[in-house]
C-alpha cells in the first residue's frame, strides 16, 4: 500500500507533515498542487498523479483533506483503501456533495483551529461514520505530529489485517 500526502492550499507538497510521514515511510507520494485554488482542478491533478499506484492511503491536510475526501467519495480508477484527514477544509460548499467514505476514515482536528471550524469535522464524521480525534492544537496541527503518525500506522496495520496489501 502506498501513502499519498495531499497538501493544503497555502503549503507545498514537501512540508512538515510530508517530512514526518516520509521519515517513517520513505516512498510517500506527494502530488504538487501549489498555487491551484480550484478544488476540481486539484482533484484532477491528484487523480492523474496517483493513477496506477495500486492501493492507496490518502493523508490530506486542510484543502488537501477536502480533496482526499472527494476522491474517496468519487468512484474512479484510484484504489483508495483509507483516508486520514488533518484539519480538513470540510466547511466549504464543495464538501456538501460527499456521500460516502473510503473503507477506513480518520479525521484529526484541532479544537483551537482558527482557519477551519472543528464543527465541520464533527458534522462530517458523524454523517459518514468516520473516527474523529480532537486535539488541543491549531490548524497546522503543529503539536500533533505524533497523533498523525500513530493514526497512519494504525490504519496501515488494520488494512493489512483485512488483506489490503
Amino acid at each position: 500500500m502506498r501513502i499519498a500526502f495531499l497538501h493544503g492550499l497555502e503549503s507545498g507538497p514537501h512540508g512538515r507533515k510530508y517530512q514526518s510521514l516520509a521519515a517513517r515511510w520513505p516512498d510517500v507520494l506527494a502530488p504538487d498542487c501549489e498555487g491551484v485554488r480550484d478544488v476540481e482542478t486539484r482533484v484532477a491533478i491528484v487523480s492523474d498523479a496517483l493513477a496506477g499506484q495500486g492501493p492507496l492511503l490518502l493523508v490530506g491536510s486542510s484543502f488537501g483533506g477536502l480533496v482526499a475526501a472527494l476522491l474517496a467519495d468519487k468512484p474512479g480508477d484510484l484504489d483508495i483503501r483509507g483516508v486520514v484527514l488533518c484539519a480538513p477544509a470540510l466547511h466549504v460548499p464543495a464538501a456538501d456533495v460527499i456521500q460516502r467514505r473510503a473503507h477506513s476514515c480518520v479525521v484529526i482536528h484541532g479544537t483551537e483551529d482558527d482557519i477551519v471550524p472543528v464543527t465541520a469535522s464533527r458534522a462530517f464524521a458523524a454523517r459518514l461514520g468516520c473516527t474523529l480525534i480532537e486535539v488541543t492544537d491549531g490548524h497546522r496541527l503543529a503539536s500533533s505530529g505524533d497523533v498523525l503518525l500513530a493514526e497512519v500506522a494504525k490504519m496501515i496495520a488494520a488494512l493489512k489485517e483485512e488483506g489490503g496489501e
